[in-house]
């Protein structure tokens, strides 16, 4: 292996990295950021609140109406906070991506998760996805891969046939502008959480808080299992509904450590409280996932899709709460 030393010191760090709770590209810019010791938790700024398209919903099924919420562009917060940019570079130049690995350390791979082999949607589904790109053996040829949102404990040595049909795009951190202080990252962030919580508040809004009641009609006028389910049979996780939620309570935490982030920073117990308020709705989230999973599971339960539904509403009614709290701190 070319730079034995750099790259199992590469491969030592990114294994001590806590666990974050970010959907796969924001996590694995995190990874990133901190490898290059800088703050990461402005990745999750614009990325709580609710959004809901009924008719996709009438046209599809309820899973597929939920999408994610970002208010900003990645590449926005990067610039902003970070004065850093993604570069990318031809998918299909290997001599290059080996370069790049050999001057950065970790590349950004956008992918398909049908062709990640440590995943279990390999050769069965088709979602996009985000890995990063850590090490390469120039004996055997093989990558590196870690994959921090699917982290499994460990770095996987992969062919490069195998990876090579999934690959979208290598992406590298680039600066554009010099460190940013830490200071000035504090003081945007307070500004664009209150632009969030202005956001989430309003009824009118595509990402606000009241969409959640939506959802919560759709489940109990609407729902049907085979609807939901079509195609994915016994693969529960990939099943729309259950995979959105997934990104909903991942949101919820993400936001929650940002919140924490901002409240420490300031010394301000009130806005920690919220963090941990808000993270005790990402689990309810995550225990609505479960209950539903039991649905499909067993081939529907109309008491436990009721309490799924009710249950939503009652977590709407607090992450509302919470961010009322927060706009009149």
């Amino acid at each position: 292996m070319d730079n034995i030393k750099n790259t199992n010191e590469v491969f030592e760090f990114l294994l001590k990295i806590p666990r974050l709770n970010y959907n796969c590209f924001q996590m694995a810019l995190a990874y990133i950021l901190q490898f290059y010791h800088r703050e990461y938790q402005a990745v999750s700024l614009g990325n709580w609140g609710f959004k809901y398209n009924q008719r996709i919903e009438y046209t599809d099924c309820i899973g597929n109406a939920i999408d994610e919420v970002f208010r900003y562009k990645i590449k926005d917060i990067l610039m902003r906070y970070y004065g850093s940019e993604l570069i990318g570079y031809d998918p299909s130049d290997e001599t290059a991506v080996i370069y790049m690995l050999k001057e950065a350390g970790l590349i950004l791979v956008r992918s398909d998760l049908y062709w990640c082999p440590w995943s279990l949607a390999y050769l069965k589904h088709h979602f996009s996805h985000y890995y990063l790109l850590v090490g390469y053996d120039k004996k055997s040829e093989d990558f590196y891969c870690y994959d921090p949102y699917l982290n499994n404990g460990k770095i996987n040595q992969v062919p490069f046939e195998k990876i090579k049909p999934g690959i979208i795009s290598y992406e590298m951190l680039c600066s554009t502008k010099g460190k940013t202080k830490n200071e000035n990252i504090k003081e945007n962030i307070k500004k664009d959480i209150y632009s969030d919580i202005t956001s989430i508040l309003d009824k009118q809004d595509l990402n606000s808080l009241y969409n959640i009641y939506q959802l919560v009609d759709s489940i109990n006028y609407r729902f049907e299992l085979e609807k939901e389910n079509a195609g994915f049979q016994k693969d529960f996780l990939a099943i729309p509904i259950l995979s959105k939620m997934k990104f909903i309570y991942i949101s919820r935490y993400g936001y929650s450590d940002l919140l924490e982030y901002y409240g420490n920073s300031f010394n301000n117990k009130k806005i920690i409280e919220a963090a941990n308020n808000l993270t005790e709705c990402g689990r309810q989230w995550r225990v609505c996932q479960s209950l539903l999973m039991k649905v499909f599971i067993h081939s529907h339960d109309k008491g436990k899709v009721k309490v799924v539904s009710n249950s939503i509403a009652k977590i709407a009614d607090n992450e509302i709460s919470i961010a009322e709290d927060l706009f009149n701190l």
